[in-house]
C-alpha cells in the first residue's frame, strides 16, 4: 500500500513537470513566432521633432536663484511641466543645516510654481501629507536679467530679492 502511494506520488510529480516543461517550450515558440520586426521610426541619423501640447515656463523666472540678504537660502524654478500650468521648483536654507541634496524628491522644501502676468503663485509640498501651501507673490519689474524681487501679495511690505546663480 505504501509503495502504491509513492509510485503514484512520483507519477504525479513527473507528470506536472513534464506538463510545464511543455508549456514553457510552447509559450516561448509561439512568441517567436509571432514576435514581428519593426522598421525603426526614429533613426538616430534623423532629425525627428516631437510635438505636444506642455507649455513653456518664463524663462525669467527658470533658474536657480539665492536671496540677496541670506546667500544660504536658494529658489530653483524648474520648467518641468506637472499639469494645470505648473512647473516643480525647490528651496532650501543651507544656514539652517539643509542642503539642497536633504530634499525628498516633491517632498518638503519642493514647489509647484505657476506665474500668471506679474504674479507667481507656489504651491509648497509636504513629506507627510499631500496638501499644498500656496503662497502668493508679485514679480517687481527687473532692472536688471539676474535679480528677482518677489513681494508678498498679501503684505505688499515684505519684499525678499533674489540674484540669479550660474552654475
Amino acid at each position: 500500500m505504501m509503495q502504491r502511494k509513492h509510485l503514484i506520488l512520483i507519477l504525479s510529480a513527473t507528470a506536472i513537470v513534464l506538463l510545464g516543461a511543455a508549456v514553457g517550450i510552447y509559450v516561448v515558440h509561439v512568441s517567436d513566432r509571432t514576435e514581428q520586426v519593426q522598421p525603426d521610426k526614429h533613426p538616430t541619423n534623423s532629425h525627428v521633432a516631437f510635438e505636444d501640447d506642455t507649455p513653456s515656463a518664463d524663462p525669467d523666472i527658470v533658474g536657480k536663484w539665492q536671496n540677496s540678504a541670506n546667500p544660504k537660502w536658494y529658489k530653483v524654478y524648474y520648467d518641468d511641466y506637472d499639469g494645470d500650468g505648473f512647473f516643480w521648483g525647490k528651496e532650501w536654507d543651507e544656514s539652517e543645516d539643509v542642503q539642497e541634496e536633504d530634499l525628498i524628491y516633491h517632498g518638503n522644501g519642493w514647489f509647484r510654481w505657476r506665474k500668471d502676468r506679474n504674479q507667481l503663485l507656489e504651491m509648497h509640498t509636504m513629506d507627510v501629507q499631500d496638501t499644498p501651501i500656496p503662497k502668493r507673490w508679485l514679480v517687481l519689474s527687473r532692472s536688471l536679467p539676474d535679480s528677482l524681487i518677489l513681494t508678498n501679495a498679501d503684505r505688499k511690505s515684505q519684499s525678499i530679492r533674489y540674484g540669479r546663480v550660474s552654475d
